[in-house]
């Protein structure tokens, strides 16, 4: 493959001894051979290590070339790629099939940079306010057929609240002065350790002081205040005027720069700044190369979040406005599901959806009515980390019997404001945090004629139940049911296994939700290729998958009777390291469906008759037991040589998420950056889409647009590109894109008491 020229003009951008040295003009000893271009051609190889030298020397040869300046370098990022950035009615519009190029660009270049650039270099002049104020956060396609889709209306049912806080928001927070830089998690780190660190983050450090002194630089520049700009009443917030004080900024400095009127020391100050800018950007954007899964998602989820939280209502306002601003730019959205935690009061949620109602109809940018806003409740998972004598997830259960009576009895106590919660969610790491745990408290929330038992992880609904508020009137609207699942596993065994399991414990119906559900249409071949010699897993995970396995298959024993009885035999290998004994596969199905019931307060005096209860307390309450199903197997060969039987038990989940009319919340970026995907072109859609001969249901949301710098828009896009790729017509394309913009609209959640 080709050193992508693009790549080099980037990496040129961004390599600190070129901004270190304030180098903002190529002279001649740059070029064939002299001491710079060896150095930069030895920083290259650090980076692509499957290149020759050759390569190196051609590429920067053919990029950087004398008598260039700062502006020309930005300009290669654009040329060398092909992307021509086109204006329409003032606003920045990316070539459809440049746009893949486009958003791996911008995770290392500010977009703004390179879009002020591309608009004075078009009209040699820097843009007007008018030309400003139709600007988005980001550029979306200019494709005309895309846009004809897009005219239907939008509907966005998977976007994180917390996760909508867009990162060059976050730089101009910091220019304007209302955070500092110890407010952010990563950066923190330096102040607690005095600045006294390790070599492993020196280069924190660095980026941290070059940040500091950027903010000195962006000062000395005009417009430097919000006050500067010329209309700010023409902008929907303060946010937006902002943004253009930004933007008109850095297209003055282009100006300068482009016509020669900037002297060196102004051009190699601008460029401090825009490395500065491209180094913070870099860090809170997360990007597929940077972190592949889950792992280090609360990072980037977490990086807007202040501590102590505000609690005035107009600050808290002040702090969601750019985010809910943000998400809903785009003139074609109709309709929202925003994913916000569990509040710890009913009074909380009062004061939350009172100031909500109240702020919005204030607020000139959302009150003009024309999107609607709801809100899903989504719980958090936590990891395993109790002790062997201690009850499994026991404060996860406490805090869920708390956190849904408090939500209950908010909607029986104020039903004009509950309106606006819609559904219910689980969320975050679920490899190690199996649905069982939720499924029992979601499920009140649709019993009409709850009993609860007593216990001790329903002691706030036997409360409820005492003063008779447990029941559902049943003039209320059922709260719809969706469910993180099948995208962060170790084996894809166990995101199929997390699905099932919330679809059976949940008794899921047609219109709720399975959000994500990658690992269904996981290629377990692929997965074995790129993982199967680093595959490990907790014996309990590996044993549950078989039983899930063996249970799924049972009705097609006769096309693998083989298979089947050597995964029995697995079964009661792995059982018997756990319990002790042989426990038999239909037992252990049993045990499953038992795990979805409400823990015991305390080990029962008698040994219960039926064995699956036995083994049930088993696993609650000996810590013995525990500690054998925690412990590590690496490299299991039953699931290598499942793979046949594990792609039949994935289509037979497809087909039963059909049965049931069960939605797919597909969000590509999300799942291209944290589901382990190799490319959009492999997004696991086409193989449900494929096995279902096209009557999946399934739509394309943002999940969390700050965090992926997306937008509605461009997640269409995105999918558009991967379908083309796959040689499938645009027409075609398009349809299908259509069917999954109307689904979004078709299966939202509704409330009738909703105004």
């Amino acid at each position: 493959m080709k050193l992508q020229r693009s790549d080099v003009a980037v990496q040129w951008i961004l390599w600190p001894d070129r901004w270190r040295k304030s180098l903002v003009e190529v002279n001649d000893e740059m070029s064939s051979g002299g001491g710079l271009h060896r150095y930069f051609a030895d920083h290259l190889g650090e980076i692509y290590t499957k290149y020759s030298r050759e390569d190196f020397d051609f590429a920067i040869d053919d990029v950087i070339k004398p008598k260039q300046n700062l502006a020309d370098w930005y300009c290669k990022v654009l040329d060398c790629s092909g992307i021509t950035i086109e204006f329409y009615n003032g606003a920045p519009h990316i070539p459809q099939d440049k746009f893949a190029l486009w958003r791996m660009a911008i995770t290392r270049i500010d977009a703004d940079a390179l879009i002020t650039l591309a608009f004075v270099r078009s009209f040699h002049r820097v843009p007007r306010p008018n030309d400003l104020i139709n600007w988005g956060v980001y550029p979306i396609s200019s494709d005309y057929d895309l846009k004809g889709l897009f005219t239907k209306g939008l509907t966005d049912i998977h976007a994180h609240l917390e996760g909508c806080y867009p990162v060059p928001h976050l730089w101009l927070s910091l220019v304007e002065g209302g955070r500092q830089i110890s407010h952010f998690p990563e950066y923190r780190r330096l102040y607690r350790d005095g600045f006294i660190a390790p070599r492993s983050i020196l280069p924190l450090a660095e980026e941290w002081l070059v940040i500091y002194r950027a903010l000195d630089i962006r000062r000395s520049f005009s417009p430097t205040r919000l006050d500067d700009t010329e209309d700010a009443r023409g902008f929907p917030s303060p946010v937006s005027s902002a943004m253009w004080a930004e933007r008109s900024m850095l297209a003055h400095q282009w100006d300068r720069i482009l016509k020669r009127e900037a002297k060196r020391e102004e051009t190699a100050r601008f460029d401090r700044y825009l490395v500065a800018k491209n180094l913070f950007l870099a860090r809170h954007i997360q990007t597929p190369w940077g972190n592949r899964g889950l792992q280090q998602f609360r990072t980037y989820f977490d990086r807007a979040r202040l501590s102590p939280w505000p609690e005035t209502p107009r600050v808290q306002w002040l702090r969601q406005r750019p985010m809910v601003h943000f998400v809903s730019e785009s003139k074609y959205l109709k309709y929202i599901e925003f994913r916000i935690s569990p509040l710890g009061t009913v009074a909380d949620y009062a004061r939350y959806f009172t100031n909500w109602d109240r702020y919005v109809r204030s607020d000139k940018f959302l009150s003009k009515g024309r999107m609607t806003f709801r809100f899903v409740v989504h719980f958090i998972r936590e990891s395993l980390q109790t002790r062997d004598d201690e009850v499994p997830f026991a404060r996860l259960r406490q805090r869920l019997d708390r956190e849904t009576a408090v939500l209950h009895l908010f909607r029986c106590k104020y039903p004009h404001l509950a309106c606006h919660i819609v559904g219910v969610d689980v969320a975050n790491y679920e490899r190690t945090c199996p649905p069982d745990v939720f499924t029992p408290y979601l499920r009140l929330f649709r019993k009409h004629d709850n009993k609860i038992v007593r216990s001790e992880y329903l002691k706030h609904w036997n409360e409820l139940q005492q003063r008779n508020l447990h029941h559902i009137p049943p003039s209320f609207p059922p709260l719809g049911f969706t469910f993180h699942a099948g995208e962060d596993y170790f084996h894809p065994m166990d995101g199929i296994r997390t699905m099932h399991g919330a679809m059976k414990g949940l008794d899921m119906r047609s219109g709720d939700r399975i959000g994500h559900g990658l690992a269904a249409g996981r290629s377990i071949k692929h997965f074995h290729q790129d993982f199967g010699e680093s595959l490990h897993l907790p014996r309990g995970v590996a044993l549950d998958n078989l039983v899930w396995l063996f249970h799924e298959l049972s009705h097609r024993i006769g096309e693998s009777v083989v298979d089947m009885r050597r995964i029995a035999e697995e079964i009661e290998h792995l059982s018997e390291d756990c319990y002790g004994k042989a426990v038999t596969p239909a037992m252990m199905i049993r045990v499953q469906e038992l795990r979805h019931e409400i823990l015991l307060d305390e080990p029962p005096k008698k040994q219960p008759l039926d064995e699956s209860h036995a083994i049930r307390n088993k696993e609650w309450f000996d810590p013995t037991v525990k500690k054998k199903r925690k412990e590590v197997i690496r490299n299991p060969d039953v699931f290598k040589n499942a793979e046949k039987e594990i792609e039949l038990a994935q289509e037979s989940l497809m087909k039963e998420l059909a049965r049931r009319g069960v939605v797919i919340e597909f969000n590509p970026s999300s799942n291209f950056v944290t589901g382990g995907i190799e490319s959009l072109t492999f997004h696991p859609f086409f193989r449900y889409h494929n096995a279902l001969h096209g009557k999946l249901r399934a739509t394309i949301n943002c999940d969390d647009p700050g965090t992926f710098a997306t937008r509605i828009e461009n997640e269409f896009s995105c999918m558009l590109n991967a379908l083309m790729l796959r040689d499938i017509g645009k027409d075609d394309a398009l349809e299908l894109l259509d069917a999954m913009r109307q689904a979004g609209a078709d299966f939202r959640f509704v409330n009738h008491l909703a105004p």
